[in-house]
């Protein structure tokens, strides 16, 4: 008996293998979904001053950028042993899968997570038939 594998199940199998050295790392982290008429972001911005970010909606594209800054106050001089988290200048665009409201667009931020909630903007349109005699 053989099993012929798909190219997709290949494709995820190497890229798990190695993320760090076969994926883009993309900062900062987040989670998007809908209901009931509205899309939800909810981004991971820990350590970061929510006043440090900036959001731009450009169409159905959401750029958040900002600069995690490093810790300041401490005079004495340290010497790291290992540094995986990010800092400096970020910037994410994400392409929103919808048409939006750009009115009623809402964002705030608690516990180091910003959650940004988008209106949808409903495509209907109500067309009007003309009788010709």
């Amino acid at each position: 008996m053989s099993f012929r594998v798909k190219p997709e199940i290949l494709f995820i199998v190497e890229r798990s293998d190695h993320p760090q050295e076969t994926e883009e790392i993309l900062f900062p982290p987040l989670d998007m979904y809908y209901a009931q008429e509205t899309l939800y972001l909810e981004v991971e911005i820990p350590g970061i001053d929510p006043q440090e970010v900036k959001l731009t909606l450009r169409g159905r594209e959401l750029v958040i950028e900002g600069n995690k800054r490093e810790k300041t106050g401490s005079t004495t001089p340290i010497s790291f042993l290992r540094t995986e988290r990010f800092l400096g200048p970020f910037k994410r665009t994400i392409q929103l899968p919808y048409p939006i409201d750009s009115q009623g667009i809402n964002a705030f931020s608690r516990k180091g997570v910003l959650y940004i909630q988008i209106p949808l903007k409903r495509e209907e349109q109500i067309v009007k038939i003309e009788q010709e005699d």
